[in-house]
């Protein structure tokens, strides 16, 4: 029994998680795809909400809520990184729609926005050099918008094992949550209740 219960484990943590991660104007959402086990679907609105507010405060967002968040995914860039280099990532489209104004402008904030798309992309290939397919898109629009697919794939395994890795940063984590509630009486998203 105890057996068939670890070999279950071990199949599980040896199956590759597909996550892809769209937002434009129909969808906004993460779906995250444990092969044809389970298919959970986690709103990108939702999401975004708890990255940027605390338990407290579910309605607004601060920027002592985003400070605070910040600093806690910053203590866990190690793990971050780790969990991204063995990731398989698949595609990335990602299209920036800026509005005309006048010409000289849009020739300003044309450049602007391009040399930001570049700096994107020098970001992407830090973090995930294995990216195989990168689109990026620079348009003009009716208005500001951005439309962002990213799928990747990520084994259960590498994830536990990054944590394991950096478990000094996870120590870190819980040490900053635990300052931060007694500083500012606020807790992260990231710690269970």
């Amino acid at each position: 029994m105890i057996i068939g219960i670890l070999i279950f484990i071990i199949i599980i943590s040896l199956m590759p998680i597909k996550i892809v991660v769209t937002k434009d104007e129909i969808h906004n959402d993460i779906d995250i795809y444990l092969t044809k086990l389970f298919n959970k679907r986690i709103d990108f609105d939702e999401f975004i909400k708890f990255l940027l507010t605390t338990k407290e405060n579910r309605s607004q967002v601060t920027i002592k809520s985003i400070k605070h968040n910040y600093e806690v995914l910053k203590l866990a860039r190690h793990i971050i990184y780790d969990i991204s280099k063995m990731s398989n990532p698949e595609e990335l489209h990602f299209t920036l729609k800026i509005k005309k104004i006048i010409p000289e402008i849009d020739c300003i904030s044309y450049v602007f926005f391009y040399n930001l798309l570049l700096y994107l992309k020098g970001l992407v290939k830090y973090y995930v050099p294995k990216q195989e397919v990168e689109i990026y898109k620079l348009e003009f629009g009716d208005k500001f918008n951005f439309t962002f697919k990213w799928s990747l794939k990520v084994k259960i395994f590498f994830v536990i094992l990054s944590l394991i890795k950096n478990f000094k940063d996870i120590i870190l984590i819980f040490k900053y949550l635990r300052k931060g509630k007694k500083a500012y009486g606020t807790t992260s998203n990231l710690r269970s209740s």
